[in-house]
Parts: C-alpha cells; structure tokens; sequence
C-alpha cells in the first residue's frame, strides 16, 4: 500500500534544498510507518495466542527483531539515500553508487539481525559460555569484514571527494581507505578484549570519535557547498563570515561531542585529578583558541570588507580614504588583544597563576614607558595626526623636506614614496608640520609669454575655447572642477607680456591636465598667427665703429660679459 505513495513522492521534481528535505522527511515517514504497522501487526498475531511458551516467545521476538532491523536499515537507507530517485538525494552521491551503499548497508543488517537472534537463543538455551563467546566473535568478524569490504568498494569515490578537500586530507586521499580498515580491525580486536577479559578498553568512545569526525567532516563540506551558491552574490563579505561562523561552531559542536564521548566534564575541572585535569586544561585550551579564531575570522572579515579600494568620489572618498589609513592598525591592534588574551586564558588553564605575569607586564610597561620617550612620542604624535585626518593612504603629501604618496604606516612612523621611486620613512615624532596636496580640490596656474604685439583679447578668447573643448573631452572633462581660463596679462617684463592662465581640478590629476593644455594652447595659437615671445637681446653698434669690433661686442654680450 505504501509503494504507491512512496512513488509519488519520488517521481515530484524538487526546486530546492527545502523541498528536497521536505520530500525527504516525508519519504521517510512513510517507510517507517510501513515498519511501525509490519511489527504491530505481527507482534499482534503472535501474543493473540493464548497458549505459549517462554522459549518460544524469546524465539519469536528475537527473530522478529532481527526482521525489524533489516526492514528499518532497508527503509532508511533507501530513503536517505533516494535510490530511485535522484532528484530527492541530497548526499552527493550517483545512482550506482547510492544502490550499492543500500545494499551493503541491508546486507549488513541481515547479518547483525541474524547474530543477534543466534546469541539470544545461545544465551536463552545456557550452552557453553566458550561457544557463546566463539559465536559472539565470528559474528563480530563478519560485520567488521563486512564493513572493511564496503570500504574498499567506495574507496574510489571518496579518494575523489577527500582530493578535493586539499592539506593533510587531500595527500591521504589515496590511502583513507587502509586506515579506515585497520581501524575497523582494531575495533574489533578491543571489543573482543573488551567482551571476554571484562575490562574497559574504550571501544564505544573509540567508535563515537570516528563517528563525530565524519559527521563534523560531512557538515563541514556541506555547509561550504551551501555557503558556495550565495558567494558570488552581493552578499560575498556576509558569506565569508556566515562560513567562518558555521566552521567554527561545527569545531565547538565537535570538541563538546567528543568530550561527552570520553566521559569527560568540564564542569568537574576543580574536582578532578590525574589524567582529568589533563583533559580538562586540554578541553579549555582548544575552545578558547577556537573562540579566538572565530572572533579574528569575524573581524578580519568585517574589516578586509572596508579595506576594498572603491572609486568614490566627494564626502564618499574621504570616508573610503580615511578607512583605508586607519583599519589596518585598528586590525593589528585587535590581532596583538586576541594573541594576549588566548595566551593568558592558555597558561591559566594549564594551572599558571597569570596574576603576577599581569603585574609584572604593568611595570615593563611601565619602564619602556620611562625609557623610550622619543618611542611614547612618535606613537602619540602619531595618534593625534590620524585623530586629525592629516593624511590618508595614498594621498600626496610633503613634510619637511621629504615629499611623497603615503605609502603605509605603522605606530610610529610613516611611510612616504617619492615620484621617483625612493621610499622616506619619518616617525611621527618629527613632523612639526604637513602639506597635504591631495585634499578636495587644487587650482594650478599655467604662464604664457607673448610678445609685446600679440593680440591679447584673441588669445583671450582662444584660450576659453581651449578650456571649453577640454571641459567636453570624456577622459578630461571629468577631472575639472572649474575649466581652464584666461585671467588675463598679469605681469610684464623686458622681453614679453606675460598672460596667466588657471583651472581648478581634482588632487593629483593637475599634472595630465596641464600637459594636454600646454599642447592644445600651442596648437590653437600657432592655427591663428599668434607666437610665443623669446628672449632676444639688442646690440646697438655706435656710428663709425668696424665689422671687427661688431663682431668682438656680440661675442661679448652672448658670452655674458
């Protein structure tokens, strides 16, 4: 009756990861209502009888028992895995190899069914304990034999998977499956240790940390896939941390499932002794750097999101500029606090009394504090300017004698490279003052020489419409604030009128302007008549004076005598 509607739930096609679960869920409702009505039903049956026995009724309910494990492992791993319907399954997994890992996982079952019914009629019937134990460690070898072949069946797959992981993981890609083997042999061998000596060899524990470290591995990767379809979306700086934050608690999850595993807890750390204060510093030790690394994955991420150079322009850009100068010590500031106080929370844990480690770093502080004066007052001059927003990263500025684009700081100085190539690094301590040229807005001014003759209105008015054309150009236009323009004859000297020439224009950008000026200027003057000036100077020769002595006093006035 149930494989009809399991039918039609597999042959729906699922849009997303929700409905696929969804799906999912309500396959395995199904399958397990199956089972639920097949025990009801037969159990029914068979207590219906008025006339019994005790051996028979432990015969009927271990066999009956063994049937349900095989039907509940055929059930689940038939609807967890989706064979027969891919489109349901969510383990990355294909058709073949989906089908294979069902039946090995019923043929599996059948087996531990059909031992547990043999042990309980052993038990049941008080034969020999020798041939209870031999009985007890043939049906322990099958199903470790069982599991070691369904590992060397899927080593191929999951070698592909594990290559992808990268590290230490990915270089074992090749050989998990030797481990994983002789791990299930070394199971096997304790538990039989464990069944006939009677003494605790921490098989369970053992088990369960296997189990918790795949299960972490699967959430890991799972979650990574997940996170992967929204990264390339606006939302890639909030995906980064969502990752850090889900890697991390996975971690946290872990290190507490483990924990539990080995019987250990936390809460008994006062109390314990031996090996169980060992682990107890241990447990702490590894959440604290886990919290730590969660924190500075939090905040780098946060940070690197602002630290992305982004073409802004006004009130934007000096935020944006002012962010860029001043993030990278606030990272490094909150990187030097995280490293501090792990490694406090670490020596306190291993039972170090950090008390007097504190106090002695008070007077070290102290005494640097008294002994590097000139260090105390570069990392507060420091402060002070990025406080006033002398400077951003980037920008262009001159101090002193020095002169350079902010190339980078640190807490005490700063570091400058000049035009041509040469880097300045100046502590802050010794800028007494700064001459920022990258700040809003520059006007540069531009002087023509023209000869006394010129046509000053022309030039006037070949010089707007030079400044025109400039303001219209697409790469140029942009870059003024105010175009290029005449104020007119500003100044005259023995040889020449001089014109002065002005624009207003971004920081930094006067100097590509000022050469396609310079170029248009001369183009447009040379197209109507107009020459610049040049220096000349005029000999006058007295009267009755000989071509030899004309030519003595030019030799002269050109030598500069």
């Amino acid at each position: 009756a149930t494989r009809t509607a399991r039918r039609r739930i597999q042959a729906v096609a699922a849009t997303g990861l929700g409905e696929r679960l969804g799906r999912l869920a309500l396959s395995v409702g199904v399958e397990v209502l199956a089972v639920i009505v097949f025990a009801l039903v037969a159990f029914g049956a068979y207590f219906g009888f008025e006339q019994r026995s005790e051996r028979a009724d432990l015969l009927f309910t271990t066999v009956a028992l063994g049937v349900l494990i095989v039907r509940g492992v055929a059930a689940l791993t038939r609807s967890l895995l989706a064979v027969g319907a891919p489109a349901l399954r969510v383990v990355p997994l294909t058709a073949g190899t989906a089908a294979a890992a069902h039946r090995w996982a019923v043929a599996l079952a059948v087996v531990v069914g059909v031992g547990t019914t043999l042990l309980a009629q052993l038990s049941a019937f008080e034969l020999y304990m020798d041939v209870y134990l031999l009985v007890l460690a043939v049906v322990a070898l099958a199903i470790a034999l069982m599991i070691a072949a369904m590992i060397v069946r899927v080593r191929r797959p999951v070698a592909r998977v594990l290559a992808g992981s990268g590290g230490i993981v990915g270089d074992l890609a090749d050989r998990w499956h030797r481990f994983a083997v002789a791990y299930v042999l070394i199971i096997w061998a304790l538990w039989i240790v464990h069944v006939i000596a009677e003494c605790d060899t921490k098989v369970s524990a053992i088990v369960a940390s296997a189990a918790i470290v795949i299960a972490a591995g699967g959430l890991d990767r799972f979650v990574h896939r997940r996170l992967d379809v929204y990264r390339a979306g606006a939302a890639g700086g909030a995906m980064g941390v969502a990752e850090h934050a889900a890697r991390a608690l996975v971690a946290v999850v872990a290190v507490m499932a483990f924990a539990v595993a080995w019987g250990f807890d936390p809460r008994n750390l006062a109390h314990g002794s031996g090996w169980g204060v060992v682990a107890a510093a241990l447990f702490n030790i590894t959440v604290a750097v886990l919290l730590a690394w969660l924190g500075w994955a939090l905040i780098k991420v946060s940070l690197d999101r602002h630290l992305v150079p982004t073409a802004t322009i006004g009130e934007d850009a000096s935020i944006a500029g002012r962010t860029q100068t001043l993030l990278p010590l606030v990272r490094h500031f909150i990187l030097t606090v995280l490293v501090v106080l792990t490694t406090l929370i670490v020596l306190s844990s291993l039972g170090v009394d950090i008390g007097p480690l504190l106090a002695g770093a008070g007077i070290v502080g102290l005494a640097i504090g008294f002994g590097a004066q000139t260090l105390v007052r570069d990392i507060v001059a420091g402060i002070f300017f990025l406080v006033d927003d002398a400077f951003r990263i980037g920008e262009y500025v001159e101090a002193g004698d020095r002169r350079g684009t902010v190339e980078g700081m640190s807490v005490r100085s700063l570091r400058l490279r000049h035009h041509r190539g040469a880097v300045h690094t100046i502590p802050f301590g010794e800028l007494r003052s700064l001459t920022n040229h990258s700040r809003d807005w520059v006007i540069f001014k531009l002087e023509l020489r023209l000869p006394f003759d010129a046509d000053v209105v022309k030039a006037r008015k070949l010089i707007k419409q030079v400044g025109q054309d400039m303001l219209n150009d697409e790469e140029l236009g942009p870059l003024f604030l105010q175009p290029l323009k005449s104020q007119g004859v500003t100044k005259m000297d023995a040889t020449a009128m001089v014109m002065a020439v002005k624009f207003m224009c971004r920081p930094n950008e006067q100097w590509a302007i000022r050469r396609e000026a310079y170029v248009r200027i001369q183009a447009a003057f040379a197209a109507n008549g107009i020459v610049f000036a040049t220096q000349h100077i005029t000999v006058r020769v007295p009267g009755g004076a000989s071509e030899r002595d004309v030519a003595a006093g030019t030799a002269l006035v050109v030598a500069g005598d």
